[in-house]
């Protein structure tokens, strides 16, 4: 070793005391990345609350199609549901009572267009559809 080598190497203590300030130090994720309570917060408070709000915010569309949980023919001579498709069939093209008075009765839009017998499907074929548009919209929109 040259004499200018040796000058600039530290002292063996200088390392031991680097070594141990350095085992000192705590490595945990917080300190690393620098997350304090501010980012605890947003994360844990912030963002479920976003997440919740969000989950209601598509929630409704099953009210949407809800079918009703009591309905019935004015004319009680007439079958509820005959053999065919579309209005015919319901009622015998008569007029359709709904029991607004039942408690889990709410006006959608199976009660709005007489989404009933034959037709029932169409209201899950709603939703579907309304659930692959979110789906292709997210995809293709971001």
């Amino acid at each position: 070793m040259t004499m200018d080598t040796a000058s600039s190497m530290p002292d063996e203590s200088l390392l031991s005391e680097a070594a141990k300030e350095a085992n000192q130090k705590p490595w945990d994720l917080d300190t690393v990345l620098g997350f304090g309570y501010y980012q605890h917060f947003q994360i844990w408070v912030v963002q479920t609350l976003i997440a919740i709000v969000g989950a209601l915010n598509y929630y409704n569309l099953v009210f949407m199609v809800s079918d009703p949980p009591d309905w019935g023919c004015k004319n009680a001579t007439v079958e509820t549901c005959a053999e065919g498709e579309g209005e015919k069939n319901i009622c015998g093209g008569g007029e359709v009572v709904f029991n607004t008075s039942h408690q889990n009765f709410i006006h959608s839009l199976p009660v709005d267009h007489h989404w009933l017998c034959d037709r029932k499907i169409l209201g899950p074929g709603v939703l579907t559809a309304t659930y692959v548009g979110m789906i292709v919209n997210s995809l293709v929109f971001g």
